[in-house]
């Protein structure tokens, strides 16, 4: 070595306690990386690492990692001061398998102060067994808080950026947050700038509007208008924010954001009112019209369109004047003009003015106003409520009549001629009058002569029937049922025309082109002063829209919008009909429940669409199966249900069964996959099984849950005992959802003991549960219901990582060290987090991955296999063990342990019990040792209870053994003692 070289590693050694100092496997100290990593540094954070713990740190790295001296440090693993969400992006690096140079930025969680921002390289270093890695940690948050502190360097702009009440903040080219004002960490819920400032914008945003922010700042800081979002709290809460975008150059953008969450809930309730209060104004039955400055109609109600004959859209933008008689129609402008620039009021607040009004017709008539003014902000509106006033005019008139013939009486004879001509005139007025109103009227009106034949007809009578008026008059009322003398609804009619002089009613007719709709007509007799029937009006109004919406909200409130059959609510009507005719005709009633096994494996891996599919074809496929007058219903999720009335012998109802499940074993084509799934089938009987639909729909469903015990694709009849069963199972449901809080569950553990030395090598971790109700109850029973409710996964959790702690108590009591293995369920292996739940149990009790052994079974490995192998995959490349249990009771086949990454096989007690009296046995168990030991592979024989089966696994060269010979599952405690005497007898 030259001599610069000789005083760089003079000086790492006299820095560096001896008793840290690195060594080559040769011996020498390791100058290189001491060289490398440490003469140039100055506040960057470097370490040396041998299989992931620390062996030496740069006395600055130890500072940043909060301890003032290296010696601390000395014996931990690296990994603890990452942060855990990003533990498993950084180990390539930390393992020295990431590509020469690369750097990655990772949150650093120091003992002793704020967590900061770090790039962190690696290289792998060849100096003896194990990993030795070199890292080299280049702390950017300072880079970028010296940004921060360069963004803001007036007093007046750092004094507006902190005091903003929107939230402000500096972001980088990458969308890193370098900047954050107080308003922004406060609305966001964060203890602090410190806790945002580093870490990426889009960790705000809502994960819909992510997509969105992909396209990259620079696009969003051209907009000009506000960009509507939504922020994420650090509590988990969501806001709405109108977001603005800057460009500040230099690769930098700033962020204004305002919290708009209560102007947008008030915009929405302001909104529910305004439809409420539209609502309100369409069902008035005065006509109500608003009118802006410029005289413009902006609404025209329901009873405004009925009074002028136009509708809204006809009249909205147009001006007001138009519905208004001459001469104020001329003047109303000039008038509204006037009041706006001078304020001086002509009808404006004043209530019960009589004006003309024009309809649309053209015909004038008599109406009653009241106009009110509403201003807002600038801007004056200004309503009309408008009541028609024809008819009291017309009474008015009657009554002026009246007083006029009482004054003529008194007149002179030759007076009353002229009074009766004037009588005529005025009567012919009244008939004039009233044809006009019928003529204008939207519904169809029939007038029709003492023989039921029409004599007269409306125009809107022609629209809604599509017949002409030559085709209507002198004949029968075309196509009115109601109305054709011997049709269906004609004697009802004509008793109520009878007995009250009026009949209403609905039904659907045909128009002349045959479209069919839905029509309303009242019928009403009119006589003369002798109670003679002189003729009839009716009246028809197209009420098709209404009977479809009608329709339509009976249908969704009755049949499942998915499948189209049946809903819950119409099955439960129809099943409570069945029973009552079923009861009055002395017959039989079989009720299928049908659940699909498999469904939920093809929901969670294929997608909600998928399962949709499954569904619709599934509904489709019982349809095939069933009985005229048998019905099919879905109650929800993959359960299904038939209802078979007049069954004359029970054991006709598994011929129905027995076609479900023929139907359900074909393949389904979903949408290019190719699934298959089975059916459960439970079935009960009426009377013989029950009286009432929800005894009967019970009973069926303790029937398929027998069917699916029973190994599922089957049917099974419901049977007195089940409903033990079931009383049973909903007691243990029950105590289940609470167990884990009332810490009921706890484990025991067997040991795993080497066949030719005897020591023991681990223990398995058996789940029990100490039920109050039930007392100690077997996993056979509990373990399938914690699998039905996915609570799984969550216990499963709870069982992994009270296996790791109880493995570090027993390392502390100086036990040598062991596997200690933990069964999984596929439910638990298809979470996405169970791969970081494993690490995390592991790295809080600072256990090495070796020490945990995962069991998992064949029928696991064929449920989810791509799933499962990647996640198999990632724990056993991390270091933990995977053993396959109850090898040889499913399909067997080499290629799992060509495909999977498995340690360990475990063969089944089945074939361990009769290893000694079975040669079949005996052979199959030869041959899977070989195998395994052949593909390098360790095999297990568990369920080993006596000395002969002891001495044949011996023989065939076993490698472990477990089992009642040697001991049951043991406490915590029993099983120290355990192998404590293990290790004196030797």
């Amino acid at each position: 070595m030259s001599g610069k070289s000789d005083k760089s590693c003079s000086r790492v050694k006299s820095a560096t306690p001896k008793s840290r100092v690195a060594s080559t496997p040769g011996g020498e100290p390791a100058c290189i990386w001491a060289r490398e990593l440490f003469d140039d540094l100055q506040r960057d954070l470097a370490l040396y690492m041998v299989d992931g713990r620390i062996r030496d740190i740069s006395l600055a790295g130890a500072k940043l990692l909060g301890f003032d001296d290296v010696e601390p440090l000395l014996g931990r693993y690296f990994a603890d001061f990452i942060d855990r969400d990003q533990l498993i992006a950084v180990l390539p690096i930390l393992a020295g398998k990431a590509a020469p140079g690369e750097e990655l930025r990772v949150r650093i969680l120091p003992e002793v102060g704020q967590p900061f921002l770090a790039g962190i390289t690696s290289k792998p270093l060849a100096q003896g067994e194990g990993e030795h890695i070199a890292i080299r940690a280049r702390t950017v948050r300072t880079d970028a808080q010296k940004q921060a502190d360069a963004l803001i360097t007036d007093d007046l702009y750092r004094y507006l950026f902190e005091t903003s009440q929107a939230m402000i903040s500096v972001l980088d080219s990458e969308g890193f947050m370098l900047l954050v004002n107080e308003s922004a960490w406060r609305t966001l819920k964060h203890d602090g700038a410190a806790s945002m400032v580093g870490r990426p914008f889009l960790n705000l945003v809502h994960p819909d509007y992510q997509g969105v922010m992909e396209a990259g700042l620079d696009i969003f800081a051209a907009e000009t208008s506000p960009l509507p979002l939504k922020f994420m709290c650090a509590d988990g809460e969501f806001i709405d924010v109108e977001a603005k975008f800057s460009s500040l150059g230099e690769g930098r953008f700033m962020l204004e954001a305002l919290d708009i969450t209560e102007r947008t809930r008030a915009a929405e309730t302001l909104k529910d009112r305004e439809q409420r209060l539209r609502g309100v104004l369409e069902t008035v039955a005065d006509a109500i019209i608003t009118i802006n400055e410029r005289g413009e109609v902006l609404s025209f109600n329901k009873a405004a369109e009925n009074t002028f004959g136009y509708l809204a859209r006809e009249v909205i933008g147009r001006n007001v004047s138009m519905l208004i008689a001459e001469p104020h129609a001329a003047a109303h402008d000039e008038y509204l003009a006037n009041y706006i620039r001078t304020g001086k009021k002509k009808i404006i607040g004043k209530t019960n003015r009589e004006e003309w009004g024009v309809r649309k017709d053209g015909v004038k008539f008599p109406l009653e106003l009241g106009v009110t003014e509403l201003r807002h902000g600038s801007k004056r509106f200004f309503t009309g409520i408008v009541r028609d006033i024809t008819e009291r005019k017309r009474w008015e008139a009657e009554i002026k009549r009246a007083n006029d013939e009482l004054e003529m009486r008194v007149e002179e004879r030759t007076r009353e001629l002229t009074q009766e001509i004037v009588e005529r005139q005025r009567a012919e007025d009244k008939l004039l009058l009233a044809g006009e109103v019928i003529e204008s009227l939207n519904e169809g009106v029939a007038i029709i002569n003492p023989d039921f034949r029409i004599s007269s007809v409306n125009p809107a009578f022609t629209i809604i029937s599509g017949y002409n008026l030559d085709e209507v008059i002198g004949n029968y009322p075309i196509n009115h049922t109601a109305l054709t003398r011997g049709g269906a609804m004609f004697e009802d009619m004509w008793r109520g025309l009878e007995a009250r002089g009026s009949w209403d009613g609905e039904f659907w007719n045909l128009r002349k082109n045959g479209d069919e709709y839905a029509e309303r007509l009242s019928v009403t007799a009119i006589t003369n002063v002798s109670g003679e029937v002189q003729q009839f009006a009716a009246i028809m109004s197209d009420i098709t829209k209404r009977k479809q919406d009608e329709e339509r909200i009976l249908y969704q409130a009755n049949y499942d919008n998915l499948t189209g059959l049946p809903n819950r609510s119409l099955f439960l009507d129809r099943l409570n009909q069945a029973l009552a005719n079923m009861h009055r005709a002395n017959k039989n009633l079989g009720l299928l429940f049908i659940d699909l096994d498999g469904f939920k494996l093809v929901n969670d891996t294929l997608g909600h669409n998928v399962g949709d599919m499954l569904l619709k074809e599934a509904a489709r496929r019982l349809g095939t199966c069933v009985r005229t007058g048998d019905t099919v219903a879905r109650l929800g999720g993959d359960e299904f249900t038939i209802i078979m009335p007049n069954l004359d012998d029970p054991r006709n109802a598994p011929l129905v069964a027995q076609r479900v499940l023929d139907a359900m074993h074909a393949v389904f084509l979903l949408g290019g996959h190719e699934t298959f799934v089975s059916a459960s089938i439970g079935i009960t009987i009426f009377p013989d099984d029950a009286r009432d639909a929800q005894e009967l729909l019970k009973n069926a469903d303790a029937a398929m849950y027998r069917a699916k015990e029973n190994g599922k694709a089957n049917y099974q009849f419901f049977t007195a005992d089940m409903n033990e069963e079931v009383k049973e199972r909903l007691v243990m449901k029950n105590g289940l959802s609470r167990a884990l809080e009332n810490k009921e569950f706890k484990l025991l553990y067997q040991p795993k003991l080497d066949l030719h030395t005897s020591r023991v090598t681990g223990a398995e971790a058996l789940m029990r549960w100490q039920s109050p109700e039930l007392g100690l109850v077997s996993p056979v029973k509990f373990i399938p219901v914690l699998e039905e409710t996915g609570m799984v996964v969550e216990v499963g959790e709870w069982a992994i990582h009270t296996a790791c702690r109880q493995h570090l108590e027993w390392v502390k009591l100086g036990l040598p060290p062991i596997k200690i293995a933990v069964n999984l369920s596929a439910r638990q292996l298809r979470e996405p987090t169970f791969v970081n739940i494993v690490k995390s149990a592991l790295i809080k009790t600072d256990l090495p991955p070796s020490a945990l052994e995962i069991e998992i079974t064949e029928s696991m490995l064929m449920s989810d296999a791509p799933n499962i192998v990647a996640a198999l995959k990632q724990l056993h490349d991390f270091g933990v063990h995977i053993s396959m249990d109850d090898f040889g009771t499913g399909y067997s086949s080499l290629s799992y342990l060509k495909r999977f990454p498995i340690d360990t096989i475990k063969i089944d007690r089945s074939f361990v019990s009769d290893i000694d009296t079975s040669p079949d046995d005996a052979e199959i168990i030869h041959t899977i040792i070989n195998m395994g030991q052949t593909l390098n592979r360790k095999v297990i024989a568990e369920g080993v209870e006596t000395l002969e089966q002891l001495n044949i696994l011996k023989q065939y060269n076993c490698d472990e053994i477990q089992g009642y010979y040697f001991s049951k599952p043991l406490e915590a405690d029993d099983f120290v003692a355990f192998i404590r005497n293990q290790e004196a007898n030797g």
